[in-house]
Formats: C-alpha cells, structure tokens, sequence
C-alpha cells in the first residue's frame, strides 16, 4: 500500500467528520459502504493511528482525529482556494494588513492602480492592531502591512516611510463648538479618541498633554467610524480621527 495521503482520503474523511456517518456519506457520494471503509482504513494505517470511535453507526473522532480534522480542513481550503485562483486567471494574491481607518485614502488609490497595472493579481486586506499585524507579517500570513508611528520592523522585514497622516479634531459644524477657539471647546467638549491599540493614540495622547488637558471627558475609544459619526451629529464632542478616514464627511 502506497504511505502517501490522497486528496481522496481527505475528502472523504472531511465528509465522514460532517456526517458523523458512513453510511450518509456512502449514499451521498454513491459509492459503496466497504469501498468507503477500505479508504478510511487506509487513511488510518498511513498516519498509524484510530481517527475515529465507531459507536453503533456513529462516527466520532478520536484526540487524533481531531487534530487531524483542524489540519485537513486548512489543506483542503487552501487546495479549494489555490484551485479557484488558477481557474479566474489571478496569478498571485498579494496580502496586505491595514491599521484600522489609517491610509485610507492612500490604500484606495494605490489598490486601484495596482490592479490597473497588474490585472492578473488579487488583493486581500485585512485590519487589525499593529501587534495583530506584525505577528500576521513574521508568520508570513501577509505580504505587506501599512501602519504608523514609530514602530521598527522586526527581524526579516523592512520598512518604508510612505506619508505622513494627519490626525485632525472632528465636530459637529452645526454645533456650538465650531465657533469656539480650539482651545476652549477642547476644554468644554467630551472626546473621541482613538482606541489604546490605534494608530494616533499616542500622537493625541501628547496632544492633550501639551494642551494641559487632564483627558477627563473620554465618551467613546473606538475604530467605528460610522458609531464615532453618529455621536459627533448627537453631541458636542471633538473626535481625534486620522484625517484620511474621514475625507469623504468632512465639509
């Protein structure tokens, strides 16, 4: 017997972990039960171990089967998604990590001229905090990351300082703070900040030292643009957001 795992194999016991039984799965694949077994026996002399507990006509996975579940499912969804890509003619998917609302201007225009001038190429984003994406980036799970502040690249990465973005105070133009000098509606108005983990925090964090302003009055921390949107319209706040992220509502 060949010591090399099938697609089949894993197809098959993909399907048997679904069902939680031969039988179903013999029926809705039209193959016979004994055939079915005969691959299942396979698959478990070629890793040496039971994957599954037969329990009457229940089948249930075994330590071993489990881990090998969680492994299988990864190979078979990459396989899915390597296949799928080859088929729409994309040659290479290029991965990029995002901080949230950081760039976005630069992101959209650069993302459309890349794809202008590589038409056989895919893009895949993905925020999350830049701890989140430097670990993503030294696993290799993304290509690339565009993020902010004074962060070094870490062991087998390089960096580039593309622009500088400008973290600018939000309000409401209808409001009463509008009309006020910066100084006194920062100390008269409840605050949006950027969340702990957010790009800009720190920048705004000595904003608000330099200003002597305490940092009482915080209403909400957050990444959300629309939920900051909404509190700005429904209260007299200033909201600390980098200016990329809002061009489009700003007047």
């Amino acid at each position: 017997m060949t010591t090399a795992i099938k697609l089949r194999h894993l197809r098959i016991f993909q399907a048997i972990v679904a069902a939680g039984s031969l039988a179903l799965v013999a029926k809705a694949q039209k193959i016979s039960q004994p055939a079915l077994s005969r691959s299942l026996a396979e698959l478990e002399t070629i890793l040496g171990k039971p994957l599954f507990l037969r329990k009457g006509r229940k089948m249930i996975l075994t330590d071993a089967g489990r881990a090998f579940d969680q492994y299988s499912a990864l190979s078979l969804s990459s396989l899915d998604q390597a296949m799928a890509v080859v088929q729409s003619g994309i040659i290479a998917v290029l991965r990029i990590g995002l901080l949230p609302n950081f760039a976005q201007g630069f992101v959209r225009d650069s993302v459309v001229k890349f794809l202008d001038d590589h038409p056989h190429h895919q893009i895949s984003l993905c925020e999350g905090t830049q701890a989140f994406l430097q670990n993503e980036l030294s696993t290799r799970s993304l290509d690339l990351i565009i993020s902010g502040g004074a962060s070094l690249p870490s062991a087998g990465t390089d960096a580039k300082l593309l622009y500088d973005e400008e973290i600018i105070a939000v309000t409401d133009p209808s409001g009463k703070l509008v009309n006020l000098p910066y100084a006194q509606a920062l100390s008269e108005a409840r605050l949006i900040l950027p969340r702990a983990s957010d790009f800009g925090r720190s920048e705004v964090d000595n904003h608000l030292c330099q200003m002597k302003h305490s940092g009482s009055g915080v209403i909400l921390e957050t990444s959300v643009v629309a939920a900051a949107l909404n509190v700005v319209q429904s209260a007299e706040v200033l909201w600390f957001v980098c200016r990329s992220a809002v061009a489009p509502y700003l007047a």
